[in-house]
C-alpha cells in the first residue's frame, strides 16, 4: 500500500513534457515580433492558453474508442492539472 505513493506516473511525466514543450513554444520571438503579441504578462498568458488547449483537445478527440480514448482524456486532464500547478 505505502509503496503505491512513490510509484512513478507516466502519464503525470508525460503531461510535463508536453506542457514544458507547449510553454517554450508559447514563448517564441516570432509571436512578439511577426505577430506583434505585446510582450506583458496577459499576453504570455494568452498565448500559454491556447498552446495548451490545443493540445488537450487533440488529445480528447484523437484518442478513438475504449481504453486509448479514456488514456487520452487521462492525459489531457493532467495535462491541465499540470498547467494550473505552475501557474500557483
Amino acid at each position: 500500500m505505502i509503496f503505491s505513493l512513490f510509484k512513478k506516473d507516466r502519464q503525470r511525466d508525460a503531461a510535463r513534457s508536453l506542457y514544458i514543450n507547449a510553454m517554450e513554444q508559447s514563448r517564441l520571438p516570432v509571436f512578439y515580433t511577426a505577430y506583434a503579441v505585446p510582450d506583458t504578462f496577459d499576453a504570455r498568458f494568452d498565448l500559454l492558453t491556447v498552446h495548451v488547449y490545443t493540445l488537450m483537445r487533440a488529445l480528447k478527440t484523437s484518442g478513438g474508442q475504449g481504453d486509448k480514448a479514456a488514456q487520452s482524456r487521462d492525459l489531457s486532464q493532467k495535462l491541465f492539472e499540470v498547467m494550473f500547478r505552475n501557474l500557483d
